[in-house]
């Protein structure tokens, strides 16, 4: 069937080693999930294997569950594998490189929490202010820590 149209954890470390009551309460859902909709037994088995290939960032696997993935008679999965694979470039790259543009995304929302904040209430020069000002206290904590890795 066609198509009509990382994070602050340490390397390697997943949720359910960090938060192991909430995965035991995931897993208890999940198994009461299975008992009513067969579906989400199969959704589970197919996701997991999309999360275990950005896991171990294997993405020769990536076509072939795509294909497979479209194939089932389940039009969630369906429509999760056409969104992968309209942006087939984009998961590529992300299951191949190392890099990502996280930095970038942190300092986006975090200049749209500030212009959120003064919603109403400020002006550009106060928000200008604000930015400014939280990019100097960036560049300094980065340099005091820059220094201390120095050894200075």
């Amino acid at each position: 069937m066609g198509c009509s149209e990382s994070s602050n954890s340490p390397a390697g470390e997943r949720d359910a080693d960090r938060f192991p009551s909430r995965f035991v309460e995931e897993q208890e859902t999940l198994a009461r999930l299975r008992q009513f909709h067969p579906g989400v037994d199969l959704a589970d088995n197919w996701i997991q294997q999309f999360a275990q290939m950005l896991r171990s960032r294997t993405e020769e696997h990536l076509d072939a569950w795509l294909v497979q993935t479209k194939s089932r008679n389940h039009p969630e999965l369906q429509s999760f594998a056409c969104g992968r694979e309209k942006d087939r470039d984009a998961v590529r790259n992300g299951l191949t490189w190392s890099t990502n543009n996280g930095a970038v995304e942190g300092h986006v929302h975090r200049l749209k929490l500030s212009k959120r904040l003064g919603y109403g209430r400020a002006s550009f020069p106060l928000l200008r202010q604000r930015v400014l000002s939280q990019a100097v206290e960036a560049l300094a904590s980065t340099r005091c820590v820059l220094h201390l890795k120095d050894g200075g």
